[in-house]
């Protein structure tokens, strides 16, 4: 399993290192550069509005099946025939909700507007994920991983001629950024429910109030997880913009939309773990399998990538902020170094909060999560009327690196597994040496650029010098055959 997880690992971050950095460097940044800091950050905090809510699209309904079809994966046919058209009748819901709630809190009818876009591409990226946890869950993470990286490609397409192609003579708008992503999202739902017939058969949609009650039974503490998660996850920048009002919310959330587009680069790349190892971890528990190995092969790889864009962030904020964007601010450069702390938190989270959910641990993520999210809210109502987005920053920041140390102990303690002596040592070793090297390389009075390769290949080499990664190990998994 480790050989497969490894494997399908290179190969998914082959597709994203080709397609997603495009995306969130050349075309999301752009998109920002040209309409402006406020007007995006507008967008910006209607998108985490509307992922606030996308559990009512869903109710856990893909996490579970996601791990039911792993781990049963003759029940495609029949669960996906009834599965559904119980989606159809959560977009309904999830309509009421999102309008009732940006009604109540006081959306004008521009914020409306583009909020009707946004939330219909929601609906159609819930969809692409459903049929995506019936690829995973098949093991077909190749296919799942192509179909990763289509919505993306054809939104560069799409972009690229809109930004760059002088189709139109009026001026880029923010809402063609939103239909683009509603073609995208649609014709990768398409092929993705193409891909999933194909392995079902045909199939006669029904509804069957008795299977969608236990359905729903069976996934709500998934339902759960999401509500709270994409609470945790996404409310930052909405809190900008609710508790500083007027334009000041909506510039210091384009601000501290800024730091999190480099974030979310990131987070992008960790969350491809949790997409492999879900399914993987779930396969493995059910036939008795040791996960201990594989378990600390995921740390270890995540910790060394994590660990290196953090010295990396915190060396070069600056230039790295004024490399990609026009506009600058007083409190970018600081928002960057907190935030980039916390990417350590969110990313090893997703090895061991995908070891829980596949072992059915649901209740136990939902209490480190929902005291992560109140956490979280807390110390933002606390923090951004005196300190703005950079108050948001600390807070997220805080909130990810407790939640890191809860879900460690959890994990320690429900598989009775250790870190060893050796291993906490070659850890703690590693990042105090990284550690000085950012003050080192700080001293060299050479370009930043040359710097931040320099520094990057001396933390691969030390990983590999500290055995926290084996280049012998990773060839034999690329040379494993099943």
């Amino acid at each position: 399993m480790q050989a497969k997880f490894f494997r399908n690992l290179v190969f998914l971050v082959f597709l994203n290192i080709l397609i997603k950095p495009f995306w969130i460097f050349g075309i999301d940044r752009t998109v920002q550069n040209v309409v402006g800091t406020e007007l995006y950050g507008f967008y910006f905090t209607i998108i985490n509005f509307v992922l606030l809510f996308e559990v009512f699209l869903d109710l856990g309904i893909t996490a579970f099946n996601n791990r039911n079809i792993a781990r049963n994966r003759d029940q495609l046919k029949s669960q996906f025939s009834r599965i559904l058209p119980l989606r159809l009748m959560l977009v309904f819901l999830f309509t009421l909700v999102v309008f009732g709630v940006a009604k109540f809190i006081g959306y004008d009818n521009s914020q409306l507007n583009l909020l009707i876009w946004v939330g219909l591409n929601q609906v159609l990226l819930s969809f692409v994920q459903y049929m995506r946890s019936n690829i995973s869950g098949l093991l077909l993470l190749k296919t799942d991983s192509l179909i990763s990286v289509l919505d993306r490609s054809l939104m560069i397409l799409i972009c690229s001629l809109l930004l760059w192609g002088n189709i139109f003579s009026e001026p880029f708008k923010i809402e063609w950024f939103v239909y683009a992503q509603t073609i995208a999202y649609g014709i990768t739902m398409i092929v993705s429910t193409i891909v999933v017939l194909g392995n079902s058969g045909s199939i006669r949609l029904k509804f069957e109030w008795g299977f969608t009650k236990d359905l729903i039974k069976m996934s709500f503490p998934f339902a759960i997880l999401t509500l709270v998660g994409g609470l945790f996850y996404r409310i930052d920048s909405v809190l900008i913009e609710r508790i500083l009002t007027g334009s000041t919310g909506e510039i210091q959330s384009g601000v501290f939309a800024q730091s999190y587009r480099i974030v979310g680069a990131v987070n992008n790349f960790s969350l491809l773990f949790a997409v492999l190892l879900f399914p993987i971890f779930s396969n493995m528990i059910k036939n008795k399998q040791s996960i201990k190995e594989l378990l600390f092969f995921a740390f270890s790889m995540i910790l060394v990538f994590t660990s290196i864009i953090i010295g990396i962030c915190n060396s070069y904020a600056p230039e790295i902020l004024d490399l990609l964007y026009t506009e600058s601010f007083s409190n970018g450069e600081q928002i960057l170094k907190i935030l980039i702390i916390g990417i350590l938190g969110m990313s090893v989270s997703y090895v061991f909060g995908s070891l829980l959910t596949a072992n059915g641990n649901i209740n136990l993520l939902i209490v480190i999560t929902s005291i992560g999210m109140l956490i979280d809210i807390v110390l933002n109502y606390i923090l951004i009327p005196e300190y703005q987005a950079l108050g948001a920053a600390y807070a997220s920041m805080s909130a990810h690196s407790i939640v890191l140390i809860l879900l460690i102990i959890s994990v320690l303690y429900v598989f009775r597994i250790r870190f060893g002596v050796v291993l906490l040592s070659k850890i703690f070793s590693y990042l105090l040496i990284l550690t000085a090297l950012v003050y080192l390389f700080d001293m060299l009075n050479i370009n930043w650029i040359l710097e931040l390769c320099l520094y990057t290949i001396c933390g691969l080499v030390l990983a590999f010098l500290l055995r926290l990664l084996s280049l012998r190990q990773m060839i034999a998994y690329l040379q494993f055959k099943e």
